[in-house]
C-alpha cells in the first residue's frame, strides 16, 4: 500500500480484500484511511494491484487532484 500521505483515502484496497483485513478509518484530520489487520493479511497484494497509486497505472504525481467541500460556510 502507498504511505499515508499520498493515500486518496478511495478505499479500493479495502473492497478489494477477500479477507476483509483492511478497514476505512478516520485519522485524527478526519480523512478515512487505510488500516490492515495484519492477523487477517495474507500477503496476497490484491490492495497494491487495484491502488491507482501503485505501479504502472500510477496516477503522476503532477496530474493528481484533490477536492474538498467544507460542511460549514
Amino acid at each position: 500500500m502507498v504511505e499515508r500521505g499520498l493515500c486518496t483515502g478511495c478505499g479500493a484496497c479495502a473492497a478489494v480484500c477477500g479477507r476483509k483485513a483492511i478497514s476505512m478509518e478516520s485519522d485524527r484530520e478526519g480523512f478515512l484511511v487505510p488500516v490492515v489487520n495484519r492477523a487477517l493479511c495474507n500477503q496476497c497484494g490484491r490492495c497494491d494491484a487495484v491502488c491507482h497509486l501503485n505501479g504502472e497505472r500510477g496516477i503522476p504525481a503532477e496530474n493528481r487532484y484533490f477536492g474538498a467541500r467544507a460542511k460549514e460556510e
